[in-house]
């Protein structure tokens, strides 16, 4: 690989990773507001077609616009697969079991990253186009399971954050706790100036 692939790997990364922050808030509010089952449903109908348009473009900006759409299909899954997950679990009744759960898909998820990267690796051997494809299919078959999930209720207390209102939670926060010495102390001082001069000073004396 030359330095100028190596540039332009760095700048396809950069894309995705932007527009997949940019995205956050937009598609959060999506899942959160509209449908989690559906934000997981698009996200498979956005990164599908990506997949051979890189396989069968020549052209870096076309690629590098390609997987920039990739981001949005990262944005639309990004908090929304555990929360799908919780509220399914709270709607059982068996929402103590989160965690438990959580941790056995991860590991599964992990297991398969493992075997495909295996198979994709070997298939790449021989051409690499052939492991595109084959993440292409399994993308599809992927659709299919999720066109069969329930949408559980929801609950306003399980809404999916974003790395931005995260922060912007944090700030205010901060301001919060930087204004409440003082609005605390202007409420005992416009408490004593509404109460009798005698109220005042008989508490003051006691």
């Amino acid at each position: 690989m030359t330095s100028s692939d190596t540039a332009r790997l760095r700048q396809i990364e950069s894309a995705y990773a932007l527009v997949a922050l940019l995205m956050e808030v937009p598609t959060g509010a999506f899942s959160d507001r509209q449908s989690r089952k559906w934000s997981l449903i698009l996200a498979s109908m956005v990164s599908l077609p990506v997949v051979p348009v890189i396989i069968l473009s020549d052209s870096f900006p076309v690629v590098l616009v390609a997987m920039s759409v990739g981001g949005i299909s990262a944005a639309f899954v990004s908090g929304t697969d555990e929360s799908l997950l919780y509220d399914t679990l709270r709607a059982l009744g068996r929402e103590g079991e989160f965690k438990q759960v959580l941790g056995k898909s991860q590991w599964y998820g992990s297991l398969a990253m493992a075997i495909s990267g295996v198979i994709g690796g070997l298939l790449a051997q021989i051409d690499l186009s052939y492991a595109w494809w084959a993440y292409f299919v399994a993308g599809i078959g992927t659709l299919i399971v999720k066109f069969s999930l329930r949408e559980p209720p929801f609950f306003r207390d399980t809404q999916r954050t974003s790395p931005i209102s995260d922060m912007w939670g944090r700030v205010s926060g901060w301001r919060s706790a930087a204004t409440r010495p003082i609005s605390s102390s202007m409420g005992r001082s416009s408490g004593c100036s509404s109460a009798s001069a005698s109220g005042c000073g008989s508490h003051t004396s006691s």
